[in-house]
């Protein structure tokens, strides 16, 4: 089996699971397990819309029902996070203030989730389904594995190169890109067997991600719960109020920002390993 068909495999795979989780969710909306199952799988569909446009000409994204069903679950999935960790952060303004407003929120997105998985058509995944095969039809084979690690190479160099700031929105966007990296990256090992130094290197850019994810979820939520406290845009609110000098400070991403480096380093060392796999694959 050449990379062109592994990559026909491993996208039919990922589109039978996801049907498979529709089906089950349907039976059982409340599953929260299948719901986080359902985002990780259109979150690897829509990274490798962003390889098939970065590796042909014509463009290709995630369906817009597929685009609804994944806004609707990760509106759920954000507001579970949230109300699990608003008491960690400061339990008793959050209880008082915070929690009623965030239980009706999880309750509107539950439903709004619902009327977009009874909604959803298998027949606009299959249109999908034949627009990816299309586009991978178009590759060249022998050539995958090498754009595909020479992409990797690029777009880490960049994050490397250029200077990250610390507002929050540029973090978030960051771990984006990373998360797409990642997913790339999965799919050289997992599937092509690109090599333990892939493995490696994938692992290390997993632990990041999950990192600025627990770093992204913390720091919304404290601003929110700031936001109450000052009142901003409604009127002061009355109360349990939080103690600004014993209010948490948001995560510290400099670890992180010198473990990309590093990343990006490890990459480079491979090289080796690189032009290995990449014969493999001519």
């Amino acid at each position: 089996m050449n990379a062109k068909q592994h990559m026909k495999h491993y996208l039919d795979a990922l589109l039978l699971e996801l049907k498979h989780l529709i089906r089950v969710l349907r039976l059982k909306p409340y599953e929260q397990t299948c719901i986080h199952e359902l985002r990780l799988i259109l979150k690897r569909l829509q990274s490798f819309t962003f390889l098939l446009n970065l590796l042909g000409a014509k463009k290709i994204h995630l369906s817009k029902p597929l685009n609804k069903l994944f806004l609707a679950a990760g509106k759920v999935r954000d507001l579970n996070v949230q109300l699990a960790l608003g008491p960690k952060i400061a339990a008793d303004f959050w209880r008082e203030q915070m929690q009623p407003l965030w239980l009706l929120r999880s309750e509107s997105a539950m439903k709004k989730f619902l009327r977009v998985l009874k909604g959803f058509s298998f027949r606009q995944m299959k249109r999908f389904r034949q627009r990816l095969k299309c586009r991978v039809r178009k590759l060249e084979k022998k050539q995958i594995f090498v754009q595909m690690v020479t992409l990797i190479r690029q777009e880490l160099g960049k994050i490397s190169d250029s200077p990250i700031h610390v507002e929050d929105k540029a973090w978030h966007k960051l771990r984006i890109k990373l998360k797409c990296i990642q997913y790339w990256l999965e799919f050289l090992v997992k599937t092509l067997k690109a090599g333990s130094s892939y493995s490696k290197i994938h692992q290390t850019l997993k632990n990041i991600t999950e990192n600025l994810g627990q770093w992204h979820d913390r720091v919304v939520l404290m601003q929110q719960m700031k936001n109450k406290q000052n009142g901003v845009g409604r009127k002061q609110s009355q109360g349990s109020k939080i103690d600004q000098n014993h209010l948490p400070a948001n995560p510290s991403t400099n670890g992180l920002q010198e473990q990309i480096g590093l990343l990006v380093a490890a990459l480079k060392a491979e090289a080796h390993h690189f032009e290995q796999g990449a014969k493999n694959y001519v």
